[in-house]
């Protein structure tokens, strides 16, 4: 097999090549020729990896900060953006986050947060789904990605990618706390430690936004869903617009709760924090960096899992829960 690759075990009979496999997966038809793995601990379990949750918080973070600031401060943001090389445009909000959490990781009050990676998944709890990508036109119509410069009105024609997804309803347990030492030079005592961190870090000054983080995660999944919810509506897909009309009144329903989107799935609006800057933000984002193209709607993508061969559910959603 290490030499071979799949076909060594061609003439093996089913039940071997069964006891061999992660997992198996019921399928009608002929399987894909690639499945996009979900992130798994040496025993194959999908877990959610610390660092995706606390990066989701980080931008949210930035967001909301870009979001609340006043006009001036707006400005000062917007003069940042395109600092970075173009062939280097997954850092493009490197010198916002010096300029709100710190300029080194070592004076970044994101220190202060540490996210677990979460419990495992349970083996039953696992799926691979079928998405496509909607593509929003300069017309207004909705199409369907096939490849680069080619979109078809029929969702059948679309490329389909295959992925393993947790899906809804699986509950995980993580660990999210603050480390009130570094950020409010707090003993296990409670009481002010003669150390002072806080005041030679600058984290004084930046606690503030730790102390309502999840506020500042809800700010953004709010305007997001709503955004999302009007994309989808505008479009016409029914059961994507349902999920986020659903997903509003959770949150209203759990207001102790915070509500987060991860990973792959989520695309440039959920991973960055220029749009509380302002239209003419986005445009110059869209020009430092080569995305999209003018005339076009920004950002026109969105990826979409299928269920029975229909437009379904975004991506990514999950709900932090405090216990």
């Amino acid at each position: 097999y290490i030499t071979t690759g799949a076909a060594a075990l061609a003439d093996w009979p089913e039940s071997l090549r069964r006891a061999c496999a992660r997992y198996d997966h019921p399928w009608t038809g002929s399987p894909p020729r690639e499945v996009r793995e979900h992130i798994a601990d040496p025993l194959g379990r999908f877990y959610i990896p610390g660092t995706t949750i606390k990066g989701a918080i980080r931008t949210a973070i930035l967001w909301a900060y870009n979001y609340g600031i006043p006009d001036a401060a707006k400005q000062r943001q917007k003069a940042l953006i395109g600092k970075v090389p173009k062939n280097q445009k997954q850092w493009a909000g490197k010198f916002w986050q010096k300029a709100v959490f710190g300029t080194d990781p070592h004076h970044d009050i994101l220190r202060g947060l540490r996210v677990t990676d979460s419990s495992p998944v349970p083996p039953a709890r696992r799926l691979v789904v079928d998405i496509r990508v909607a593509v929003e036109e300069p017309d207004g119509r909705l199409t369907w990605f096939v490849r680069p410069g080619l979109h078809t009105n029929d969702m059948a024609e679309a490329t389909r990618l295959w992925a393993e997804v947790i899906p809804g309803g699986v509950e995980v347990a993580v660990t999210v706390e603050v480390d009130r030492f570094l950020t409010e030079n707090a003993t296990l005592a409670g009481e002010a430690g003669a150390l002072q961190p806080a005041e030679r870090l600058g984290f004084d000054r930046k606690r503030r936004l730790l102390a309502n983080w999840p506020r500042r995660c809800n700010v953004m999944a709010e305007w997001l869903a709503r955004q999302e919810y009007a994309w989808a509506k505008r479009l016409g897909l029914e059961a994507y617009r349902k999920f986020y009309a659903w997903l509003l009144q959770d949150m209203k329903a759990h207001p102790e709760a915070v509500y987060l989107q991860l990973g792959w799935g989520v695309g440039w609006r959920g991973k960055t924090a220029v749009e509380p800057l302002g239209a003419d933000a986005v445009e110059k984002a869209r020009k430092a960096y080569d995305l999209g193209r003018k005339g076009h709607p920004f950002p026109k993508t969105r990826r979409v899992v299928f269920r029975s061969g229909q437009p379904y559910v975004p991506l990514g959603w999950v709900r932090l829960e405090p216990v």
